[in-house]
């Protein structure tokens, strides 16, 4: 039998019955108990970052967590349209693909912070990092891709920081 999180009755016994209904569920769930551990290895490795490199900001820190809160709605989303996907597993699809976020993140922040890693995965991850950059340079309203040289109009006006209302 392999052990659980709910077969150590040490741990399992002193929580409350709603606490063990989820620790039992994210036994079934790999792939979010995964996801779940990298984003708090992340945060972690993100504010150690931010003190080696003296740019830690609870700014920056609040957007960085508001996307994790982001990643799992959308894993929620995901969950709730899966029966209606015609047998298309969306929770699992967008699990991986925030899963291995993470790991992207953690690397990337290792790499910032000093920390000795591979040339190779040094240099795969400076050409993601460029490639998602460029990406974004072209991507348009939804995420939908445009041809190179292609600006949308917003209808959102920005005011200035001279500009005041009264």
């Amino acid at each position: 039998m392999t052990p659980t999180l709910t077969s150590d009755p040490f741990i399992f016994n002193g929580m409350p019955a709603y606490a063990k209904w989820f620790v039992g569920w994210l036994d079934t769930q790999p792939i979010i108990t995964a996801l779940l551990i990298l984003m708090g290895l992340d945060i972690a490795v993100g504010i150690c970052r931010a003190i080696i490199t003296k740019t830690l900001s609870s700014t920056i820190s609040w957007r960085g967590m508001s996307r994790k809160v982001i990643m799992l709605l959308m894993l929620g989303v995901a969950a709730v349209l899966e029966p209606l996907a015609g047998g298309i597993p969306l929770s699992k699809l967008v699990g991986i693909f925030y899963t291995v976020t993470e790991a992207l993140s953690i690397l990337e922040n290792a790499a910032a912070s000093g920390v000795p890693l591979p040339r190779a995965l040094v240099e795969t991850l400076a050409k993601l990092r460029e490639e998602g950059h460029q990406k974004q340079l072209r991507t348009g309203v939804a995420g939908i891709i445009l041809p190179p040289g292609t600006h949308v109009k917003s209808s959102l006006t920005v005011p200035k920081a001279d500009d005041t209302t009264k």
